[in-house]
């Protein structure tokens, strides 16, 4: 599927089949606004719409793992 397949703020419900050791599957609701600059950033850099946010996630996360790991450094 593909952004142009959806209408800005229109609900998607899919069956998605269990897969092992693929990870977990998540639903996001964003703002239309949000949402549209989320496909503008995915066609820009030619991925999809999952790459761009499971990359954003990442570095989010990271951010947090190196924010705990300097807390329990400074606690210690």
């Amino acid at each position: 599927m593909e952004p142009e397949d959806f209408e800005i703020g229109e609900e998607v419900h899919m069956e998605v089949a269990p897969r092992s050791k693929r990870g977990l599957v998540v639903s996001v609701r964003l703002p239309a606004d949000e949402a549209e600059e989320l496909f503008a950033v995915s066609k820009a850099e030619g991925k999809m719409v999952t790459q761009v946010v499971a990359e954003a996630l990442r570095v989010y996360l990271s951010g947090h793992a190196a924010t705990a790991a300097h807390k329990t450094a400074v606690r210690a």
